[in-house]
């Protein structure tokens, strides 16, 4: 196995795109990073701890640099994580955006993102902490810039396929309405309104005959509606707080809910060239009955699922091209009932370097 993931990193790096055609228009930034992690899990009270090692790397290239009304991102990002004696990870994404301006006040973008994660369970594992999935996410916006304000219209298609766990399995259609309006050079206000449709899969959940017996469908389908406010403050710092209200309706009572969902994004500059960046999530639900499961199963690369967030880094520029991060993550999500409640922590020593 061990050699199995030097192969994988080896084959990683020589893959990107930057480094194979040496153009100009690139940034490539490799991480090592160190770590330890604790997973709890409410149903069983179980707790899973392991340490970790991982090496990342991850390139962008400007497309189309020299036109002026057509340009893009190519983004592709790999890394390789080793978890103790359990199992190992892998993490491919490609990013690709198109953005086109059609006139001095409009302009539109085209959006895709491909990512892939595979888990390799060591032969003597009794845990396993994720789960291996394919997703793809597409779309296409329209922006409006005005001389006082700015506005986008955006939709939205995600499609994630879980490798063990067809039950997690989601189609999602978003269509997504931003206003942005500045109240000063440096004070920014955002309403932000969003539907999405979502149909997960119910298979594994109960065998297609027991569904049958139950009169329930393969699949079930939830409509989520969000309208947001927030704020965003530049100046000698970065602070960016905002709240949503989220109302979900499904076909079934026990995933419908109310929701009140409070975050903040902040980077904070401190002492000998120091940086504190902090993202924090909080969310109240009300379920409308009980016996309600998680949408997903605990994912570190992925907190959108996660009802409470805590985010927490110090970074420092070490040397021109070398950089340190201390990182600590707490992530929690749960319903109803304890079925689909897990809590994670996890801490890290990352060095990046940038090429």
């Amino acid at each position: 196995m061990r050699k199995i993931i030097v192969v994988f990193i080896l084959i990683g790096a020589f893959s990107h795109p930057y480094l194979a055609l040496g153009v100009e228009s690139r940034k490539v930034t490799g991480r090592l990073s160190l770590g330890y992690d604790n997973l709890t899990l409410t149903q069983n009270e179980s707790t899973i701890s392991h340490s970790f090692s991982s090496i990342y790397l991850d390139s962008k290239l400007s497309l189309f640099p020299h036109r002026k009304r057509f340009g893009g991102i190519f983004r592709f990002q790999n890394g390789f994580k080793v978890i103790s004696d359990e199992e190992n990870i892998a993490f491919n994404q490609a990013d690709l955006g198109l953005a086109l301006l059609i006139s001095p006040r409009f302009s539109s973008e085209i959006i895709g993102e491909l990512k892939q994660k595979d888990i390799f369970p060591a032969e003597d594992s009794s845990v396993q902490g994720e789960y291996g999935y394919s997703y793809w996410h597409s779309g296409v916006s329209l922006k409006f810039n005005g001389e006082d304000f700015n506005c986008s219209i955006k939709y939205l298609y995600h499609q994630r396929n879980y490798k063990d766990k067809d039950f997690f399995d989601s189609k999602d259609h978003q269509v997504q309405l931003m206003t942005n309006y500045p109240l000063s050079c440096t004070l920014t206000v955002c309403l932000t309104g969003k539907v999405t449709t979502s149909r997960f899969s119910r298979q594994q959940e109960a065998s297609l005959q027991e569904l049958q017996e139950l009169s329930l469908q393969e699949h079930h389908t939830d409509t989520l509606y969000e309208i947001s406010l927030g704020s965003q403050w530049i100046d000698n710092f970065l602070i960016n707080p905002s709240y949503a209200f989220q109302r979900n309706t499904s076909d079934y009572s026990e995933y419908s809910f109310y929701a009140h969902q409070f975050s903040i994004i902040a980077a904070i500059p401190l002492y000998w060239e120091v940086t504190l960046q902090c993202y924090g999530q909080l969310q109240f639900c009300r379920y409308e009955s009980q016996g309600s499961s998680s949408p997903s199963p605990p994912d570190e690369d992925n907190n959108e699922q996660s009802h409470d967030v805590l985010v927490l880094s110090l970074s420092r520029d070490i040397f021109k091209r070398y950089s340190l991060e201390m990182r600590y993550l707490l992530s929690q999500t749960g319903t109803s009932s304890s079925s689909g409640k897990y809590r994670r922590q996890s801490c890290s020593l990352s060095m990046s370097y940038l090429f």
